[in-house]
């Protein structure tokens, strides 16, 4: 679990259903008087304020937020969490980074197992039979890229990945074919 500041814990964003779901949790905010929403997509350069949520009843000091943001379409999308304490001050968390996955057509899938992964994943694709992928690559959370590669040929429809190298955390796996592009996120332990 991830401590932001003294009191709001494990700030999360995750694109789900090509929407983003972001939640939060707060301990003993009882100083807060409101916590806003930033967002940029892109280049996480200009944030603007997306939503204003007010301080909940406390239950036992704690309190858990979550919203959903389906203003997104396919792309980077980058969130910051800014907690406004009753002085004035203001706190802002790191910023977290999200892939939201545009509608597939349907002509072909892809499925990234195992997930959790340690040493290597295998990409999946499911449809038609993938005889050669455009462009296949990893991204960690913050959008850099961290393995690449390019017309690479596909045997019985897995492609193996060799995650070894990497540290613990959230990746993207990006795969595109014919101009189709589908991404799956991963999480190396």
């Amino acid at each position: 679990q991830t401590t932001l500041s003294t009191d709001v814990v494990n700030f999360r964003v995750d694109a789900v259903d090509h929407k983003v779901f972001l939640q939060w949790t707060v301990i003993n905010g009882s100083d807060h008087v409101q916590y806003e929403i930033w967002k940029s997509s892109g280049d996480a350069s200009n944030f603007e304020r997306m939503r204003i949520v007010r301080p909940q009843v406390w239950d036992n000091d704690i309190a858990d937020y979550d919203l959903w943001d389906d203003n997104v379409q396919q792309g980077w999308y980058y969130y910051q969490l800014r907690t406004i304490y009753e002085d004035g001050s203001v706190e802002a968390s790191p910023i977290r980074a999200v892939y939201v996955v545009g509608e597939s057509d349907g002509t072909w899938t892809i499925q990234v197992m195992p997930n959790p992964v340690v040493d290597q994943i295998s990409v999946r694709f499911d449809g038609t039979k993938v005889a050669q992928v455009d462009r296949m690559t990893l991204y960690d959370v913050t959008g850099k890229v961290v393995w690449m590669t390019k017309d690479e040929e596909v045997q019985n429809n897995l492609y193996p990945i060799d995650v070894r190298h990497l540290s613990s955390g959230v990746y993207y796996v990006e795969v595109v074919i014919d101009n189709q592009k589908m991404i799956e996120r991963i999480v190396k332990r």
